[in-house]
């Protein structure tokens, strides 16, 4: 990994985190509140400064479907952007919603990053793993958990 932390955030009206260290050891995911998750943020980007990478869901405002959360979403990418940009953070590129779908239920759980009841949290960790796997970037024990396991979690590690 060529980022000593990276973090994923998936917007909206809860904001999830999903952060992993450089070298796989530790994985952290929550979810919060606006105010909750840009102070949190700022702590993070403050104290980590240019040793973070910070990723977020891109969101498109569509017409076509209810826009519930849309302030939320894109006023929490606002406020991550200005932060990683203050704290010289590396801003990783913004992903698609759809480009968490590899992440799936039964892969998060097999390699310890699902975190039940906390939806966006994981959804977050979705775009997290998705980002891994994008970028050859999957830590080494979640490679070899999958490599183990590849037939019955219905993918490719």
């Amino acid at each position: 990994m060529i980022f000593e932390t990276v973090l994923w955030l998936d917007t909206g009206d809860m904001t999830g985190f999903a952060m992993l260290d450089r070298h796989g050891r530790d994985f952290w995911a929550d979810e919060f509140d606006f105010q909750t998750a840009a102070t949190a943020l700022e702590q993070l980007c403050a104290s980590r400064g240019p040793r973070l990478a910070v990723g977020w869901e891109r969101y498109t405002v569509d017409p076509g479907r209810p826009q519930t959360h849309v302030y939320d979403a894109l006023g929490m990418t606002g406020v991550a952007r200005y932060l990683a940009r203050k704290y010289r953070c590396i801003g990783l590129p913004s992903a698609a919603p759809g480009d968490r779908k590899t992440g799936t239920r039964k892969i998060l759980t097999a390699i310890g990053w699902w975190r039940p009841g906390k939806d966006d949290a994981q959804a977050a960790a979705q775009h997290l793993y998705a980002w891994c796997m994008r970028t050859a970037n999957l830590p080494p024990r979640e490679r070899a958990i999958l490599s183990e396991g590849v037939s019955t979690l219905g993918g490719r590690s």
